[in-house]
């Protein structure tokens, strides 16, 4: 990246940060308590997190996420911060239908998953809500047919 990208991509964070603080200082002083102030807030939340990806998609920056925390449950919270968007999930189905090995809460797990789950000390089921990517390679896929 660029010295002047860099400085974009610095300044979006700080004018989404700027913003985020703002409203929360509404909420605390009680100048907002609707459910569009928390909505408002969550949305200046994502654009941090957009601006903080560095060019990156978002699904790209999910699968950069778990593989630098790979073996670690990872939050949907921190997914959604990451990548900047509410349906970090649907990025996360995509990675596993390209074989990335990810499991999460809600993941039916085979036995060799339920294994490296033990090895990694991992002995409490994961919550819905979290994410982790095993230790091992990416599965090769087969490449969807094409239309004729």
């Amino acid at each position: 990246m660029s010295g002047s990208q860099t400085s974009v991509k610095n300044n979006a964070v700080k004018t989404a940060i700027r913003s985020a603080r703002t409203r929360l200082k509404g909420l605390e002083n009680g100048n907002g308590e609707s459910f569009d102030d928390l909505a408002a807030l969550m949305a200046d939340v994502r654009r941090i997190g957009r601006a903080s990806r560095g060019g990156l998609s978002a699904k790209q920056a999910i699968l950069r996420h778990l593989r630098e925390f790979a073996g670690r449950p990872v939050t949907g919270g921190a997914l959604e911060v990451v990548s900047g968007i509410a349906e970090y999930g649907r990025r996360v189905r995509d990675l596993r239908d390209e074989g990335h090995p990810i499991v999460s809460g809600l993941t039916r797990l085979d036995p060799a998953q339920s294994r490296a789950l033990r090895r990694l000390g991992i002995t409490r089921p994961l919550r819905r809500d979290e994410y982790l990517m095993l230790p091992g390679r990416q599965r090769r896929t087969a490449t969807p047919a094409t239309a004729a």
